[in-house]
């Protein structure tokens, strides 16, 4: 049973979910950042782990959004992203589990390796991928195939990018209680700082809730990598309210206790463009066996570094929570389950 539920019983039976993805995910330590003396300690938190053929933290959100699609009767799914989503290629592979059916609506985005991979990737899982220029256009290509899909009996379902809606965020809720269960059984200490990626921001809301569950006072440092610094913060409480309002809804209490910080230093030229810093993050992480990608965690990670060459980092306890899709045939040394 997930930690979430072991600790709040009664949201086992009001929270549809489940069982899609392989948790807890793995912890690592990277003592070698340590050993240039300005950290008290580094874990890496492997979210790619969560599932087989395509893991990544999207896996956390889908248990509880397709969990709501089978208690619904739902056939089809629709959802969106860009075009290399990872979200898509993971909601394409668990759907298809299940038996569901999946249109991948997306827009066009910057040339980059992973995304003709991903496309084919979705492809591969059975997804129906419709490539959109203009959101306006997608949004007209959506209302038709979901009216086409109603009236033949298929019981269509949205899926919002990232999956990221208050259902959607309570696989990050849960997340937060399956890192405090970690750490108590490998006896390390609670993170003075976690850094990870936004765009949808699913993650940082449900780590947000999840870490006032626990009352720790962790910093979040949020990297943005989408949008503009006013529609992320927006998008942002805005989700994690209806998030907040769920939990109290369903009996719980929450008193904010962590604090966030949205960095916007590290975007570069904008969504999916590689940075020199992000670049140099991924060449350090590949020394030690971990994929990051020039769109999302290669930012993040980026970031964790500026701030431990300013000194920000100084006896500190971090852990950055590593979102990416991982090869898990190859092994890494050093996890900590």
């Amino acid at each position: 049973m997930i930690p979430l539920f072991q600790q709040y019983s009664s949201l086992k039976v009001d929270l549809p979910y489940i069982p899609l993805g392989t948790f807890p995910t793995p912890l690592l330590a990277l003592n070698e950042l340590v050993k240039e003396g300005t950290l008290g300690s580094l874990h890496l938190k492997l979210d790619g782990f969560s599932s087989s053929p395509f893991g990544g933290n999207k896996v956390r959100k889908l248990e509880f959004l397709l969990g709501k699609a089978k208690q619904n009767g739902a056939k089809t799914i629709f959802t969106f992203g860009y075009e290399g989503s990872n979200h898509c290629v993971a909601t394409a592979s668990l759907a298809a589990r299940l038996g569901l059916n999946v249109f991948a609506q997306v827009l066009e985005q910057e040339p980059q390796p992973y995304v003709r991979k991903n496309v084919q990737m979705a492809k591969k899982m059975g997804a129906v991928v419709n490539l959109y220029q203009s959101e306006f256009g997608l949004r007209l290509g959506t209302a038709a195939l979901y009216v086409r899909e109603k009236l033949s009996g298929n019981r269509p379902m949205l899926i919002p990018p990232g999956g990221s809606e208050a259902l959607g965020v309570m696989g990050f809720v849960n997340a937060a209680l399956e890192l405090q269960s970690q750490l108590e059984r490998c006896q390390l200490p609670v993170p003075d700082r976690i850094y990870c990626a936004i765009s949808s921001g699913g993650t940082t809301a449900g780590l947000r809730l999840g870490m006032d569950l626990l009352g720790w006072k962790t910093e979040l440092h949020a990297v943005r990598v989408y949008g503009t610094a006013n529609s992320t913060r927006k998008k942002l409480e805005q989700l994690t309210r209806k998030s907040h309002d769920l939990l109290k809804s369903k009996g719980l209490r929450l008193q904010r206790m962590q604090r966030l910080v949205i960095r916007d230093e590290f975007i570069g030229q904008g969504y999916a463009f590689s940075t020199k810093g992000g670049l140099e993050a991924q060449k350090r992480m590949e020394a030690r066996g971990i994929a990051l990608d020039p769109t999302y965690t290669a930012k993040a990670y980026a970031c964790l570094l500026a701030d431990l060459r300013a000194g920000e980092l100084k006896s500190k306890q971090v852990l950055f929570w590593n979102s990416l899709n991982q090869d898990q045939t190859k092994p890494i040394e050093g996890l900590i389950y």
